[in-house]
């Protein structure tokens, strides 16, 4: 609902103008059309992942590298072995 204004409020108040009716309509399609630009992105943020932890790049940089850090801490733990076998295999 609309505020009524103090000429919509007094008794001899015939109505709106053609420029206020087209005016109204225009805004009202405007805001129509941003709702519909907003639900479209909520929509599209939704199916490609959770917004929440999306927006946490720094975060999700961090756990990424965890994966790097430990994948580099096997990766040399297995060649220390490797390495220990092969001198044990070369005497």
């Amino acid at each position: 609902m609309t505020k009524m204004t103090k000429l919509q409020t007094e008794q001899n108040w015939k109505g709106y103008t053609l420029d206020e009716l087209r005016y109204r309509r225009a805004r009202k399609a405007a805001e129509t059309q941003v709702s519909k630009i907003l639900l479209s992105q909520r929509f599209e943020a939704l199916r490609t992942g959770n917004p929440v932890t999306r927006s946490w790049d720094t975060m999700r940089d961090i756990f990424s590298a965890i994966g790097y850090v430990n994948s580099a801490v096997l990766a040399f733990q297995l060649f220390r072995r490797l390495r220990g076998l092969w001198r044990v295999v070369r005497h």
